[in-house]
């Protein structure tokens, strides 16, 4: 796709050149609405993806699956509680972010057990449901922050042990946006 071709949107030029590209809808019934812009699939096949990663490559997901809201922290514990009752304790701590949805992120630490992971959060945007929005509100009202972590694979615990870990990384997550939200 020509430079010329692409909106006037440097976040939404930016990822749109990034090849190749694979997003799985946020649920069943959002897929007609992504159908003709991005190709979807399911978190497992995420995994593929990663078998021959190179040095200089990465993959991004995003493990929430969606954008917080009290609501849906609470339909993710419901499901917590009939799929992974173990989570649910670590989950219910959690007040700004959403539970990691594991199965993709799993699914490339599967295929490409050496990879580093590098965890990204920010604040300032949580009001903004699309681009549009996130567009119409240059200059933003609030700081935008963001905070990154970087884990080397040798830093991660064992299959049996890394959904725990995972989770606990998500807590020091939701930590960080408890501290550095501007209301």
């Amino acid at each position: 796709m020509p430079a010329s071709a692409l909106p006037d949107r440097p976040v939404f030029t930016a990822s749109a050149m990034i090849e190749p590209r694979v997003w799985s809808s946020r649920d069943s019934t959002s897929r007609e609405r992504w159908r003709r812009r991005i190709f979807t699939v399911p978190a497992l096949l995420i995994g593929f993806f990663a078998f021959d990663l190179e040095d200089d490559e990465a993959i991004v997901i995003f493990p929430e699956g969606t954008r917080y809201s009290d609501a849906k922290r609470e339909q993710a514990i419901d499901i917590l509680e009939r799929t992974a009752p173990e989570r649910v304790v670590s989950a219910r701590r959690l007040q700004h972010v959403l539970p990691i949805r594991t199965a993709g992120l799993l699914a490339i630490l599967g295929a490409a057990p050496s990879t580093d992971l590098l965890f990204l959060n920010h604040v300032g945007v949580q009001d903004f449901r699309t681009l549009d929005d996130l567009w119409r509100n240059v200059p933003f009202p609030v700081p935008l922050q963001f905070h990154a972590t970087r884990s080397s694979r040798d830093e991660a615990p064992g299959a049996s042990e890394l959904v725990d870990w995972l989770d606990a990384r998500w807590e020091e997550l939701d930590d960080w946006v408890a501290s550095n939200t501007v209301n």
